[in-house]
């Protein structure tokens, strides 16, 4: 889950801004994907500018509640340390606003797109047996998802583990309807794999695993009750247990992934150390080095953490 969404909001502005973004997902959008490319990704840029600038996102929008751009100054500033903390808001605005022109692409099955993309070390899937699973974990950091379906392109079925937030009673029909087409069409880069619910995870999670199939964690949102204590961002909290719990019991490998968006059509995905977690002793030691790297990721360009907001109340 990204945000919760809180019990009140202003029945006005949410009809203002649902209305706003019904002419964006609707008309907007769908225009902007069929651009030639350069011109696509420009047109994104300006977009998230304006997005900032009214501070609108889908889940501010839903709620008639704009409260995304705040929290997200506030842990720019508090945890990240940012001097120039609106240049990160105006990043993290036109990250996000690239990240959903993306959607559109594999909703639309946008052929020759990307136009390139790269592993960083090149050689990392080399030592590891294809018999084998693996278990990532990733961030809601740049262009997380599609580079889902780059890495579904080395030959591995990509399942990745979501929350069907998107699908509340509070979010605007039409965005349910994007929604689902766009994991429609991600499920079809899969190779195979899938979007997985928690249900399904405990139905199928170990199972892909034993086949030598790749399970992707979103794991940058703090829990509340339970999970495994590390220190991430400078404050003690409690992290999902699944993906160590799952790569405990599988035995199969632990790694940080993200995918970064280099310039129009152009992407480099990296994959972090592979780390075997033995026994129950050893999980809270490897997800604390798990943590550590994912942290110094996000500590390089805060802007692109589009879900920044999410820590705002874990900061401090």
């Amino acid at each position: 889950m990204i945000a919760p969404f809180p019990l009140d909001y202003n029945r006005a502005r949410r009809l203002l801004y649902g209305a706003v973004e019904w002419c964006d997902i609707e008309l907007l959008m769908p225009l902007v994907s069929r651009l030639p490319l350069g011109l696509a990704y420009r047109c994104a840029e300006l977009r998230g500018w304006l997005r900032y600038h009214i501070d609108c996102d889908w889940r501010s929008s839903c709620l008639g509640l704009p409260f995304v751009k705040a929290r997200t100054r506030g842990v720019l500033k508090e945890v990240f340390g940012l001097l120039d903390v609106e240049a990160g808001l105006r990043r993290r605005f036109k990250t996000q606003s690239r990240e959903e022109l993306e959607g559109f692409f594999i909703k639309n099955g946008r052929r020759k797109w990307p136009l390139e993309h790269t592993f960083e070390p090149a050689d990392w899937f080399d030592g590891l047996a294809d018999s084998r699973g693996l278990v990532l974990v990733t961030a809601h950091f740049d262009s997380c998802w599609a580079g889902m379906g780059f890495l579904a392109g080395h030959g591995r079925a990509v399942n990745a583990v979501y929350d069907k937030i998107v699908y509340h009673p509070r979010v605007f029909g039409f965005f349910q309807r994007h929604f689902r087409g766009k994991y429609e069409g991600i499920i079809r880069l899969y190779n195979g794999g899938t979007l997985l619910d928690r249900y399904d995870l405990k139905r199928e999670g170990e199972e892909r695993l034993a086949r030598g199939e790749i399970i992707v964690f979103f794991s940058d949102v703090p829990r509340r009750d339970r999970g495994v204590p590390v220190t991430f961002l400078g404050n003690r909290v409690l992290v999902p247990f699944g993906a160590f719990s799952y790569a405990m019991r599988s035995g199969v490998p632990i790694a940080v992934y993200v995918t970064r968006c280099l310039g129009p059509g152009l992407y480099r995905t990296f994959l972090g150390r592979p780390r075997e977690i033995e026994s129950e002793t050893g999980l809270e030691r490897v997800a604390q080095q798990v943590y550590s790297e994912l942290e110094d990721i996000l500590r390089s360009d805060p802007g692109s953490w589009w879900a920044a907001d999410t820590f705002f109340e874990y900061k401090g």
